[in-house]
């Protein structure tokens, strides 16, 4: 947490001197009572009342003014850091790699963007400063106490000290146990997420019913876990309230019998139980702050996780920028398997032409997007070696190879923003001439300019679904816009209809020489306008050749072509 602190500690230096003058002014008003008692009321000194009354008076507005500025300071800079922390994880997750995101479920890392930096801002603007004051109180007010009556004092702290020990014996616990039930929570959050994006699915199957059987059963998995933490939680409030109220009772027994003796004053008795129950009540207040303490450690916990975690791999200072590919991508003996060990290539050795037209295809799980993910360093190989122009990318920074490279995925990304920005994230600094140019290669600049807003149009607010090829060319658009010396699509036409597909088709075909063209399909009819296809099973390269010898061999290629008929029908 300190690293969020620091850069605001003109401020945390201004609110802790506020806490102090807030918490001297409740701890010495009752401590006055002793000197309202004893020096003005029981002998009638009706100046003296004036002048302690006029003195408490004067401590008040410095009090109202100090705790009205604190309030405000605490808003304002708990919300700065919140903010920061926020930001950073945001910022943090953007370079973390996609294993990471394969790791995560998006429901989960959701949740510490919301339910777990809610419960940090909590604790951060509340119970940290009752907390702090509560425990400044107290000692503010055994020191007086002790001046008092040591007799009363050392019973009073031997109830002070049962009443801090018993919480921290549960507070481990309960913090264990606070953590695992957040953790529950992202969990179930994105089993909702799941559940949401599959409802054309659920709905189609049937499976109404199921997916709430699976949801109850995920809820009661959260019950059980939740039951534990909040009873660890209520129960680390509940113990020290219990231990002070009973040496309340004793101290006020055995100071009233003082001050029958006359052992004790009765204004010293009367400041005496305001001052303990007043650390009483500190001490209730920091114990029913607790939870949101522990909610709040937890939460930062999660968050630190994120923030800490180190990345994948390192740029070093020696890695070189890679020029523009002008003359071969190569593969090299390269290996790599998936967690787990599935999927993946398995000693990919091929040289692609630049410019050339390269099909690759293979059924699920040969290994095709993976080809993908580790030219674009999404992956780093386990052995081999992938080389542009000879230059190992291994040995490149990750800017420069993937400045030079655009992907069209299968499933289609459009921001809630204008189409025009959507265009210009392929490439920030591309003009709208340019824009517009990568539009028209891409076919879409017409429907586009037709629009009411033309290229302001906002996507998700126009007032209209674009199709399925519309989003695609719009993809399209902004694959072409950073004039890449490398194209990969992967499965990018697999869900538009024979016409679309088509003319996505046409438009990537006019590309050919202009940049390295790398189509990972199972639509065949892609690859038969291809260049050169590559034939892909269980991680390895099984055919290469045009589609017309390949078609002819008798091979893989050829049952695919023959099975998948309707694709070139």
């Amino acid at each position: 947490m300190g690293r969020y602190l620091r850069p605001y500690r003109g401020a945390v230096l201004f609110l802790l001197v506020g806490m102090v003058l807030e918490s001297v002014y409740e701890v010495l008003a009752r401590y006055s009572l002793k000197l309202i008692i004893d020096q003005a009321i029981l002998p009638g000194d009706y100046g003296r009342l004036v002048v302690l009354l006029s003195m408490l008076a004067g401590a008040a507005l410095v009090y109202a003014l100090t705790s009205v500025g604190s309030d405000f300071l605490w808003a304002k800079y708990g919300l700065m850091v919140i903010n920061d922390m926020r930001h950073d994880l945001f910022v943090r997750l953007q370079f973390r790699g996609i294993r990471f995101f394969h790791r995560k479920r998006n429901g989960d890392l959701g949740a510490r963007f919301t339910a777990d930096v809610v419960r940090i801002e909590e604790g951060l603007l509340y119970a940290v400063p009752m907390g702090a004051m509560g425990l400044l109180q107290v000692a503010l007010s055994l020191g007086l106490m002790a001046e008092m009556n040591i007799e009363l004092f050392l019973l009073g702290l031997l109830g002070l000290v049962l009443g801090l020990g018993l919480p921290r014996i549960i507070n481990m616990r309960a913090l264990a146990a606070s953590y695992a039930f957040h953790s529950a929570e992202g969990q179930l959050g994105g089993h909702i997420q799941e559940n949401i994006a599959a409802q054309t699915v659920i709905k189609a199957y049937g499976l109404e019913r199921k997916a709430a059987s699976d949801f109850r059963v995920e809820l009661d998995r959260l019950l059980a876990v939740g039951l534990r933490s909040y009873f660890l939680a209520f129960l680390s409030q509940r113990a020290p309230h219990v231990v002070m109220v009973l040496f309340h009772l004793i101290i006020f027994g055995l100071g009233a019998t003082m001050v029958m003796r006359e052992s004790m004053s009765l204004g010293d008795l009367v400041s005496f139980q305001a001052l303990f129950f007043g650390l009483s009540q500190s001490m209730a207040n920091v114990a029913w702050l607790i939870p949101s303490l522990i909610d709040a450690a937890a939460s930062l916990q999660r968050i630190i996780e994120v923030v800490d975690e180190a990345p994948e791999r390192h740029e070093q200072s020696g890695d070189i920028d890679l020029a523009p590919c002008h003359r071969s991508i190569d593969f090299d003996g390269v290996r790599f398997k998936h967690d787990g060990g599935a999927g993946g290539v398995d000693g990919l050795s091929v040289s692609l032409a630049a410019g050339e037209f390269t099909a690759l295809v293979g059924p699920t799980g040969a290994g095709k997007t993976t080809v993908a993910n580790l030219l674009l360093r999404f992956f780093e190989p386990q052995a081999g070696a992938i080389t542009l122009d000879g230059v190992d990318i291994a040995r490149a920074t990750i800017a420069s190879l993937r400045g030079q490279i655009a992907l069209v995925p299968q499933e289609t990304i459009l921001f809630r923003t204008s189409l025009r920005d959507n265009i210009r994230a392929g490439f920030l600094d591309a003009t709208d001439r340019e824009i517009e140019e990568a539009a028209k290669s891409a076919g879409i600049h017409a429907f586009i300019a037709g629009l009411p807003q033309g290229y302001d149009t906002v996507y998700g607010e126009s007032g209209r679904e674009f199709s399925g090829g519309e989003r695609q060319r719009i993809a399209l658009a902004r694959a072409l816009v950073r004039k890449p010396a490398i194209l990969i699509l992967d499965e990018a036409t697999s869900s538009l209809d024979t016409a679309s597909e088509a003319g996505i088709l046409a438009s990537i075909r006019a590309l050919k020489g202009r940049c390295t063209i790398l189509a990972i399909t199972h639509r065949l009819v892609m690859a038969r306008g291809a260049d050169r296809v590559l034939v892909m099973r269980d991680g390895r390269l099984v055919e290469d050749g045009s589609h017309e010898r390949l078609a002819a061999a008798g091979g893989q290629y050829a049952d695919l072509w023959r099975d998948r008929s309707v694709d070139h029908a």
